[in-house]
């Protein structure tokens, strides 16, 4: 399989990288909001109209699924770290510990609950360095924080789009392992 990633070989083989992933589902939702809302892209069409170009791969960035594949192939290597959006919504100061013990750190408690605090959404939606404030925006479109939440793809996905979806997920993992997704908060 090739490797999806816009990082030096060097640096996937002797640094330490942190790969995030979140369901495809709530991908698409936030990807096509995204899309909408930059000014680089300035996507007009529907959510289904979107869903299509994302299925085939036809999005800036390119196939979702080979680089989140890509990446879980790696989990094993002591120098990669793959974390899913839904962990860390689900216990942030727990994920802050994990990375913290693959950087080879051990912070206090309190630093813990601080970096925690730090990383919520809400602060980072506040935040004008995590925010976007300054990325040019199509009006009447959304933030580039939205939303932030597990499972906002039930508000998009008819049924018909999740079952391709799921026939895709299943047809780009082919026989190999695909990381657990987890659609609901």
């Amino acid at each position: 399989q090739r490797m999806n990633t816009l990082l030096p070989p060097r640096v996937v083989e002797e640094g330490r990288v942190i790969y995030l992933y979140r369901n495809p589902r709530d991908t698409a939702v936030s990807w096509y909001h995204f899309q909408r809302m930059n000014t680089l892209y300035g996507f007009t069409g529907t959510f289904a109209q979107f869903l299509d170009l994302f299925l085939r791969g036809d999005v800036a960035y390119g196939d979702y699924m080979q680089s989140v594949l890509s990446w879980w192939a790696l989990r094993g290597r002591t120098n990669v770290l793959v974390l899913s959006y839904e962990e860390l919504s689900r216990n942030l100061p727990a994920a802050v510990r994990r990375i913290a013990s693959f950087l080879g750190k051990a912070p206090t408690d309190g630093q813990v609950a601080a970096i925690a605090a730090h990383c919520s959404f809400e602060r980072m939606a506040a935040n004008p360095m995590t925010n976007a404030s300054s990325m040019p925006k199509v009006a009447g479109e959304g933030e580039f924080m939205r939303r932030g939440q597990v499972g906002d793809w039930r508000r998009y996905f008819t049924p018909e789009q999740v079952r391709r979806m799921d026939e895709w997920i299943a047809q780009r993992a082919g026989s190999e392992a695909a990381p657990p997704f987890e659609y609901e908060a």
